[in-house]
């Protein structure tokens, strides 16, 4: 856990969005894999419906339901996630712009000795 100071720096927000920056390229990690799972899920429901609706598999209350389940599941957890994902993606691109602008003014001004 940060402390954070009564009256922060320049550079204690740096480490600030450093760590928000951190955060929210988790964050993106996590909802692309869980998009990736829901697409995953929304197709094995595909398949299954494919599967008795062909004849493949006897007709089954069960497997039909599943189908549904998975198939209407995964499409909106799918839809969900993509809608996280464009906020997080949204901050981070914020929060790496508020950290540049604050480097850029705390940036060391180069000098030359003769």
């Amino acid at each position: 856990m940060t402390v954070i100071p009564l009256f922060p720096t320049p550079r204690d927000e740096i480490v600030r969005l450093e760590e928000q920056i951190e955060a929210l390229g988790e964050a993106v990690e996590r909802s692309r894999k869980l998009i990736t799972l829901s697409r995953a899920a929304a197709v094995l429901g595909a398949v299954s419906l494919v599967v008795v609706a062909t004849g493949v598999a006897a007709l089954n209350s069960s497997v039909t339901l599943f189908g549904i389940a998975t198939l209407l599941g995964g499409m909106v957890l799918a839809g969900s996630s993509r809608s996280t994902l464009d906020e997080h993606v949204e901050a981070l691109e914020k929060a790496r712009q508020a950290r540049d602008a604050l480097i850029d003014e705390v940036a060391p001004v180069s000098v030359t000795l003769h």
